[in-house]
């Protein structure tokens, strides 16, 4: 499931990958023993507000956008008598 956590440091940062990494579902296939079984995406939105000289406030906004699909394993490297690339699509 999708969840939204603010975070106000690295180590927050630390303890919502491991969360996720733990709710992960992982399984063997024929190319990985370890495969991920689940999709993954983690975006890190970040936000830092900052006053200039005149006083006015400044806001610096960047996001950040880490994607693993499940089963994106190299299928080119793998023995191609079992797989077809019907079957990979």
């Amino acid at each position: 499931g999708l969840v939204d956590v603010e975070v106000r440091n690295i180590s927050q940062v630390f303890e919502v990958l491991a969360a996720g990494a733990k709710a992960r579902s992982i399984a063997a296939t024929d190319m990985n023993e370890y495969s991920s079984r689940s999709h993954t995406i983690f975006q890190l939105q970040l936000c830092q507000c900052l006053e200039d000289n005149n006083g006015t406030n400044i806001i610096k906004q960047g996001k950040l956008s880490f994607v693993d699909l499940a089963g994106s394993e190299k299928w080119k490297s793998h023995q191609l008598s079992k797989f077809t690339s019907e079957r990979i699509r």
